[in-house]
């Protein structure tokens, strides 16, 4: 296995943005699964968290948001929630840690897509035209239309920001990979748990992934973005 360099990934159009999600329920410390982490006495692993999605990775996704909206290129945001009201929905892992919530008295973490937990960080809102996947699973293509809503949009490349690293990020790079989307990983507009989970995470998917910073991959589509507008004003520019 090989990964692919990011500038094999052609000009500026096809490409787009996934937050994956920047919910209440999942990097919020009043709610989901800070509040469960916390409730089972893990502190550190908590303030860790909460920490690198203050002072890194909410900053970074909003720069990179902020980019490409600038150049018109689409968002789109997932939230992992639950379609029935009693979770029956969610898969075999949910439910032991829904029981286990239920014998210990611990919040359960999970929510539905009509609660305020389901809900992207205000910070972070989409506009009205930047769709929500909302999805039962940890990949943003199990269960969801999200594969064919990217391929009648014309995305090829994904660039991949949000939570958690190592669990629905790296999913979801994998089933874009395997569905053959072109990915990318901006891995300081990422968070997970702790900072192993955080490098493990990382590894897993670069051989899937191209894995940049804020800074290198928003150039990195600006250029490409510059290159193609120069082209579609001088079809016969050579580069």
């Amino acid at each position: 296995m090989s990964s692919h360099p990011v500038d094999t990934f052609g000009g500026g159009e096809g490409k787009a943005l996934a937050v994956i999600d920047m919910t209440y329920s999942a990097a919020h410390v009043d709610y989901g699964w800070i509040r469960y982490h916390r409730a089972r006495g893990e502190t550190a692993m908590c303030d860790y968290y909460a920490s690198r999605l203050e002072s890194l990775t909410i900053p970074n996704i909003r720069r990179a948001i902020d980019k490409f909206r600038e150049l018109s290129l689409p968002i789109y945001y997932t939230s992992c929630v639950a379609r029935s009201s009693d979770f029956s929905d969610l898969n075999v892992h949910a439910h032991r840690i829904i029981e286990q919530c239920r014998l210990t008295e611990i919040p359960v973490p999970y929510c539905t897509a009509d609660e305020r937990a389901a809900q992207v960080l205000d910070d972070l809102r989409p506009l009205s035209n930047e769709p929500i996947v909302y999805k039962p699973d940890y990949s943003a293509f199990n269960r969801t239309s999200f594969a064919a809503d990217l391929r009648r949009d014309g995305v090829q490349t994904l660039y991949f920001v949000g939570v958690g690293t190592n669990y629905c990020v790296a999913f979801s790079v994998f089933d874009a990979y395997d569905a053959g989307f072109d990915c990318v990983l901006i891995e300081d507009a990422t968070a997970t748990l702790s900072s192993q989970e955080q490098i493990d995470g990382v590894a897993s998917v670069r051989a899937h992934a191209q894995v940049m910073l804020t800074a290198s991959a928003l150039a990195f589509v600006q250029q490409a973005s510059d290159a193609r507008r120069a082209t579609a004003a001088d079809p016969l520019q050579v580069s």
